[in-house]
């Protein structure tokens, strides 16, 4: 079996913001759409923000958003995903679809649907009204990951998925840095003409703070909760987005303490997690 080579860390003179606009820019360059795939957390909040700056900057102005809404949210999530769709400036997809999500709470049940039409009497909350519900390329044993290359079509050109991927949060996404020479930050095998791009794969989640703070960037507000509980600095465990996984399901105590009645509505949605 042939060795796979891990490049080590090369520090740079130029800060990581001055970096990822730089590699922002060459993503406008290279490609014909650029998207950004938002989640409402920290990461991809920065993402949005320095994506905005340099379409600005391009005049590529209204920037493409898409928000994949797992049901299973905290309201202050909702709320920020409400304000940022509400942007003169961005072009804000909010899709509901039922897609295929890991249940790692159930054996018995091992995966559960967001928005399936046949358990809308246990929804968590109502629909939002913007809610992208069909798409003519979807099926519902489609996860999210797995959708996302066929949002759009081959006419669009080259398309790039900008994320929120930060290599400080697991190995597993360094090394998928590491084993590329060249612009490493953008993968993916092209399905559909799309390529998932991590303009800001080598920040910390203080470099993220701290950008948020300086540059006063709205946030979601669902962090001020975490730190009035005894996450309070564990900047890796504060995550927003799926509930239900296995890493994430570690960490679902959070919901039964910060918001009772979403987690009341969450034992009769989902199977196993009592």
């Amino acid at each position: 079996m042939a060795k796979i080579k891990i490049r080590k860390k090369e520090y740079q003179e130029k800060d990581v913001f001055d970096a990822a606009l730089d590699r922002i820019r060459y993503i406008y360059q290279r490609f014909d759409k650029v998207v950004v795939s938002f989640s409402g957390g920290k990461d991809s909040t920065v993402v949005l923000q320095m994506t905005m700056i340099v379409a600005k900057e391009l005049d590529r102005l209204p920037l493409d958003v898409v928000f994949f809404d797992e049901e299973v949210i905290s309201p202050e999530t909702v709320e920020y995903c409400e304000r940022i769709s509400q942007d003169p400036d961005i072009n804000f997809s909010w899709f509901c679809l039922p897609c295929k999500l890991r249940n790692a709470a159930s054996n018995v049940q091992p995966y559960w649907h967001p928005w399936n039409p046949e358990k809308k009497d246990v929804w968590v909350r109502p629909l939002p009204e913007t809610a992208i519900t069909e798409h003519p390329r979807f099926n519902n044993e489609m996860g999210f990951q797995h959708f996302c290359p066929y949002i759009y079509e081959k006419k669009d050109g080259a398309i790039a998925m900008l994320t929120g991927i930060r290599t400080q949060e697991s190995m597993r996404r360094y090394q998928s840095i590491a084993r590329k020479k060249n612009d490493a930050y953008i993968t993916g095998n092209g399905e559909n003409n799309q390529y998932r791009c991590s303009p800001i794969y080598d920040w910390s989640s203080e470099d993220v703070w701290l950008v948020v703070k300086k540059l006063k960037w709205d946030y979601n507000t669902t962090y001020d909760i975490y730190n009035k509980t005894n996450m309070h600095g564990r900047y890796l465990a504060q995550r927003v987005g799926a509930a239900f996984g296995e890493e994430p399901l570690r960490r679902l105590w959070i919901y039964s303490e910060c918001w009772p009645e979403l987690w009341e509505k969450m034992t009769k949605r989902v199977p196993g997690i009592l």
